[in-house]
């Protein structure tokens, strides 16, 4: 899929409660995230969890790992 056709799929499929960045993230690591072109930026948006424990923190992956819910 192509930016634009992601951007319109979520658009149509999730509540319009607040703006939103007209970038698609695909990756995310500590405070660094990747969008689907290959750019890096540096996460300075709050989010549930992540302006606490970053992304893919080891050791929330290692819990989620280890339980049943991956």
């Amino acid at each position: 899929m192509k930016e634009q056709e992601i951007m319109a799929l979520a658009d149509k499929n999730i509540m319009q409660t607040y703006k939103r960045f007209p970038i698609v993230i695909t990756k995310g690591l500590g405070q660094k995230v990747w969008d689907i072109n290959g750019r890096e930026y540096i996460d300075f948006v709050s989010g549930i969890a992540v302006c606490n424990l970053r992304h893919s923190h080891p050791g929330v992956i290692a819990a989620l790992k280890s339980s049943w819910i991956i």
